[in-house]
């Protein structure tokens, strides 16, 4: 027979065991009255045969070896079998008390069934052996001519025959007995095994429920114990785990995204100081990845060539005396430099570097090298040590972050290098400004005339009302005090002249910015004589942000020495907000979508590194490929995709939901938008696409529509069989006479075709018992079957007459149906009857007939008796004639 691996389980398990020890100690609690009671049997014959010494002798012992047994070795096999010793032991006193009386032998039979409660064949084998030897030997005995026969069987001549088939008997009753007892053993286990698997089914269904309740509340790290037969278990796993694979991505995507946000924010905001640049965004790194330690190393360049110099660096004893020169291709470091490619090492040299606290230090565990490049040009490395190993996921944030920090560096360079040239032009500026006031200075001593100085001060002050009718104009003294404004700037500022005049300029600006050494610089190179042109952010009276475009120009005196500032300015609060809104728009949707740029014919111009990672493809690879390396081949010459193209070199809008193949050739679902970029004379010069991965969504919305159609088709069969169902009912309801009951026989409903045939309303008979229609021929047995029958939760099956309102009789094939409750108790009784009271009567007429045949029959057959009587005389009388002529 196969077992199957839950019930080897279940029989290996410490409750087979109990359950087999309590079958143990039911059945010792049973042969414990059948022993007391032999003892007490073996008394009452002593009584009448005088045996008082097998009553006592033998009886006491075997009560004394049960009772040894019973509290020294209880519920073990070796108890088991002193009982089935015991058991014969009886069963021979009482022969022998009897005096070798037939009938006693029948206790071998009794006792021997008896042993069978213990479902164990092993104890058949003392029971039957002793039984065995006893009679073999006395049958021997007796052969012999000994006289034991009141001791076996009280008969004088014993055959052999005999002795065989008396021994042949004990050994038939030993065999049967023992493969009964494992035949009851094997219903036993495989009653323990049903029990053990339905309480296995319930404790697998409550942790089941329990596991999902947790999935849906979102704890996915909930602790399940999976059976090897639980099929919905294992589904629940793998739901379990897919869940976790995608949370996990997502908390990638997340540390990314969030990351290169916080980077960015950083890089934004230090576009002027290379080093707080490098401090800044080092400390971030550091703690966002916790990692221990790190250093960020600029490219440098000398006249002997390039080297990599230490920036800045983190978690360092002595950070500002600290000083670090490496060449390109030294060490690690400048290999890394050198190869433009990122460097892991996870086994440290024991002298290579060392991570340092107030309470001692200690090697890392891993050492990451990553280049800092942009468009494979090198401008740095930053270099990490952390006792925690980094993950794959790291390092590409790491990798792309570098990406980014390399575009700032670059931009940072180029912005001081332009301030160099900027101060350098400035000074040179500045150098002609003085030589045209001194040539200017020149002219005016050799043409000094009255009328060309009037001509020139008219001049200037046309000049002067036309600047002051257009421009906001303020003037400062040197030291930044104001000194006269116009009323256009007034009008901006929302001061009046009386509320200004004497302040300083600080007044304008916000409290951060003038306690800043950038301010302080400000009015120094301003009080140096240089000239400033840019957009500046001011504070009205109310509070109010101003941007202005102005310039700061200082106003020399004869000497050359400046001794006022006159600052020109008009308001571009609006354009400048509607600018920075725009940037950080762009920015956003930049660091938060795939954004991809193309020529109007469909070529890549450049991509953002969230669709080259969505897509799998380097900045490198998609420059001036054409758009169709992200679709199949055969979709690239289809009509619909031309048609794709030229509506968006005619400048219309094109969006949706698209599907695309990344480089390793996986399908990526993406929702998106192709916008066409116009030029002045509005002709597309580029298109933008924005686009959404929604190929997780995709896949879940393919698998949820897959299980609404399996649903659907489930429902489309069950609205089937419902119809099905419904036009049984109803033809049911219109053949059959359909009435419940409630457990007292009391109805609770008729249908319509039982008022019909029964002649009653439905108002007489609901609450009314059943009784109402008894007729008065059934027998009180045939109701006493029903109840009984229908009472134990079985189907009552039957025909038999009913009385109608009117009196008058009707046949029912009958079919009453118990409705169980959750105990298994009948709730109410369903009775379906149908009408055979034709079918009774035409039963009745063909026996009438019949009968009434059969009386014909007789008369017939009496007439061809008298016929045939007639015909004998007849022949007689002929015969005699015949003679006697």
């Amino acid at each position: 027979m196969n077992i199957s691996i839950a019930e080897t389980t279940a029989i290996k398990s410490n409750g087979y065991k109990k359950f087999l020890s309590e079958r143990y100690q039911e059945a010792d609690r049973n042969t414990s009255y059948f022993i007391y009671g032999f003892l007490i049997l073996g008394i009452l014959i002593a009584s009448f045969y005088d045996t008082w010494l097998f009553a006592f002798g033998v009886g006491g012992a075997c009560l004394a070896a049960y009772l040894l047994c019973k509290f020294l070795i209880p519920g073990t096999l070796l108890s088991r079998m002193v009982i089935s010793a015991v058991f014969s032991i009886f069963m021979l006193q009482f022969i022998g008390q009897m005096h070798g009386m037939y009938e006693m032998h029948f206790f071998f039979f009794i006792n021997i069934a008896i042993l069978i409660i213990y479902q164990d064949w092993r104890i058949m084998l003392p029971y039957t052996l002793i039984a065995a030897a006893h009679h073999g030997t006395l049958f021997g005995l007796q052969m012999n001519g000994y006289d034991v026969k009141d001791y076996i069987i009280n008969q004088d001549a014993i055959s052999h025959t005999t002795i065989g088939f008396h021994l042949g008997l004990v050994a038939l009753m030993g065999v049967v007995c023992g493969w009964w007892s494992i035949v009851l053993q094997k219903r036993t286990r495989q009653d323990y095994i049903n029990k053990y698997t339905l309480e296995s089914q319930l404790v697998n269904m409550q942790n089941n429920i329990a596991f999902a309740s947790q999935i849906s509340k979102g704890n996915l790290n909930a602790s399940y114990e999976l059976h090897n037969e639980d099929k919905l278990g294992k589904s629940l796993v793998e739901m379990r785990s897919s869940l976790l694979e995608a949370s996990e991505k997502e908390e990638q995507e997340k540390f990314k995204n969030v990351g290169l946000a916080e980077i960015s924010d950083i890089l934004r905001n230090n576009t002027t100081h290379l080093e707080d640049l490098a401090n800044q965004v080092l400390a971030r790194i550091i703690k966002y990845m916790n990692i221990n330690q790190g250093g960020l190393f600029i490219l440098q360049k000398d006249e002997d060539g390039s080297y990599l110099e230490l920036l800045s660096s983190y978690a360092y004893n002595r950070k500002k005396y600290l000083i670090k020169k490496i060449e390109i291709g030294e060490g690690l470091l400048g290999q890394a430099a050198l190869e433009k490619d990122t460097v892991y090492l996870t086994d440290i040299p024991q002298d290579y570097i060392s991570i340092t606290s107030g309470l001692g230090e200690a090697r890392p565990n891993c050492v990451l090298i990553v280049p800092i490049k942009s468009n494979e040009e090198v401008v740095g490395v930053m270099e990490f040590a952390s006792f925690q190993v980094f993950q794959p996921y790291q390092i590409k944030f790491l990798e792309k972050v570098s990406e980014t920090i390399a575009s700032t560096i670059i931009s940072v360079q180029v912005n001081q290098q332009t301030k160099l040239l900027l101060e350098k032009s400035q000074q040179q500026a500045e150098e002609l400004r003085a030589q045209e006031e001194e040539m200017r200075q020149n002219m005016e001593e050799m043409e000094a005339t009255q009328e060309e100085m009037q001509r020139k001060e008219i001049e200037m002050r046309g000049q002067l009302s036309a600047i002051d009718n257009t421009l906001a104009t303020i003037e400062f003294d040197i030291k930044g005090s104001v000194h006269t404004a116009n009323d256009a700037f007034l009008k901006l500022i929302g001061y009046s002249l009386e509320e200004i005049r004497g302040k300083h300029h600080r007044m304008f600006c916000e409290k951060e910015f003038t306690e800043s050494d950038e301010y302080v610089e400000f009015w120094k190179q301003l009080q140096q004589g240089i000239s400033f042109k840019n957009d500046y952010k001011r504070i009205t009276r109310q509070g109010k942000e101003l941007w202005l475009h102005a310039t700061y120009t200082p106003v020399f005196d004869s000497k050359g020495y400046p001794y006022k500032i006159i600052k020109l300015a008009f308001d571009i609060t609006n354009e400048k907000q509607k600018q920075l809104d725009l940037q950080g728009q762009v920015e956003a949707i930049n660091n938060s979508s795939a954004v991809i740029e193309f020529t109007p014919e469909g070529k890549i111009l450049r991509a953002n590194w969230i669709f080259q990672d969505l897509m799998k493809y380097s900045e490198n690879e998609l420059a001036g490929k054409h758009h169709k390396i992200f679709i199949e081949e055969a979709e690239a010459t289809t009509a619909e995709y031309r048609e794709h193209w030229l509506k968006l070199q005619s400048g219309e809008s094109v969006q949706g939901e698209f599907k695309r193949i990344d480089k390793e050739g996986k399908t990526i679902w993406i929702r998106g938008i192709y916008g066409p970029v116009l030029d002045m004379n509005n002709k597309v010069v580029k298109v933008v696409k924005l686009a959404q991965n929604i190929t997780a969504e995709k896949q879940l919305l393919n698998k949820a529509q897959q299980q609404m159609d399996t649903l659907d088709q489930k429902v489309r069969e069950n609205e089937v069989m419902q119809k099905d169902l419904d036009a049984y009912l109803k033809a049911l309801d219109a053949a059959a006479l359909m009435s419940e009951a409630d457990i007292y026989g009391n109805i609770t409903y008729v249908n319509d075709r039982f008022c019909e045939v029964a002649k009653y309303n439905r108002e007489e008979v609901i609450g009314k018992p059943h009784s109402i229609l008894r007729h008065p021929d059934n027998s009180k047995k045939l109701f006493k079957e029903m109840w009984a029958t229908i009472k134990s939760g079985k189907v009552f099956k039957g025909h038999y007459p009913n009385t109608a309102k009117d009196g008058s009789t009707y046949w029912v094939d009958a079919t009453i149906e118990p409705v169980l409750g959750e105990d298994g108790k009948p709730v109410k009784y369903i009775g379906i009857r149908f009408d055979i009271t034709e079918q009774v009567k035409r039963e009745e007429e063909i026996a009438s007939l019949l009968q009434q045949a059969n009386e014909h029959l007789k008369e017939i057959q009496q007439s061809e008796e008298e016929l045939r009587q007639n015909m004998e005389e007849m022949s007689a009388t002929q015969e005699e004639l015949s003679r006697k002529e």
